[in-house]
């Protein structure tokens, strides 16, 4: 959930969405409108991206390593 809300935080300042790629996991993607960008901002806006991506791998490969909690059903 912490993930999730920074990532939306910074897409306030970074041109950035939340997809899924066809294996069914979460992406975070650049968005950028190349025709409007020359080479300098392309690389400030790029650059802004890998830093949002190093900032968030700690905690990914954190999320990665919790347990997988299974539904539990309740018999009375």
């Amino acid at each position: 959930k912490s993930l999730l809300q920074q990532a939306v935080a910074w897409a306030r300042h970074a041109p950035q969405a939340l997809v899924l790629d066809e294996l069914g996991n979460l992406q975070l993607e650049a968005r950028l409108a190349l025709e409007w960008l020359d080479e300098h901002q392309l690389e400030a806006h790029l650059s802004q991206h890998i830093a949002l991506l190093e900032r968030l791998e700690p905690q990914l490969n954190e999320a990665a390593m919790a347990p997988q909690w299974r539904q539990m059903i309740w018999h009375p």
